[in-house]
């Protein structure tokens, strides 16, 4: 905390706020989100917009279609069409299922809802329940809320493993060199929006 909040001392990041994580990312995010309730005056019409700290190059238009869902839905969450055929095993030996791709979506972020609805969801769920969830949109739509999707992006990539790590440096060298492919694509204006300073 004391290192985060060093970093963020410069008056560059004057609107960040810093508050303690939890032990699992869905008691991070409450914590977040309680911190928020508790420090500003909240109604039932604000919205949080929770993102991947692992996905930088989520783009402004992504942000804005999970803002405009929230007029139609209780809740949102970012996804793309599932491109590889899902397979089921229930114990890691046999297939237990093979659901139709046609239905099947890859989840990313950001995962978006009404502050007061989840605080008062949230309040009512079990540490056993919460331990075994691992994000809100589940936990919205098992508890009876809409939750509607919004188109990703495949550029919206998650950095977890070296892989993903030379994908994206990839992505900001290209940037860096100004490729016209590049200039062309969604992914142009994805980075532009967070690396500005690349542009």
């Amino acid at each position: 905390m004391s290192h985060t909040r060093d970093v963020l001392s410069h008056p560059r990041y004057a609107a960040c706020h810093v508050c303690e994580g939890g032990k699992t990312r869905q008691e991070s995010l409450y914590n977040a989100v309680r911190y928020i309730d508790e420090r500003y005056e909240t109604s039932d019409s604000d919205l949080v917009i929770s993102h991947d700290v692992a996905r930088p190059f989520v783009s402004l238009r992504v942000i804005e279609e999970n803002i405009r869902a929230l007029e139609r839905f209780d809740a949102c969450d970012t996804v793309i069409p599932a491109t590889d055929t899902i397979v089921v095993s229930e114990d890691n030996t046999l297939v237990s299922a093979i659901p139709d791709r046609r239905t099947m979506y890859q989840g990313q972020t950001p995962q978006s809802f009404r502050l007061k609805t989840y605080l008062r969801l949230y309040a009512t769920l079990d540490k056993d329940y919460l331990d075994r969830v691992t994000d809100a949109a589940r936990i919205l739509k098992e508890n009876g809320c809409t939750v509607g999707l919004v188109q990703g992006d495949v550029f919206n990539i998650k950095i977890t493993t070296e892989y993903d790590f030379n994908i994206a440096s990839f992505l900001i060298g290209a940037v860096e060199r100004g490729l016209s492919w590049l200039r062309k694509s969604s992914a142009w204006s994805n980075l532009g929006f967070f690396c500005p300073c690349l542009l």
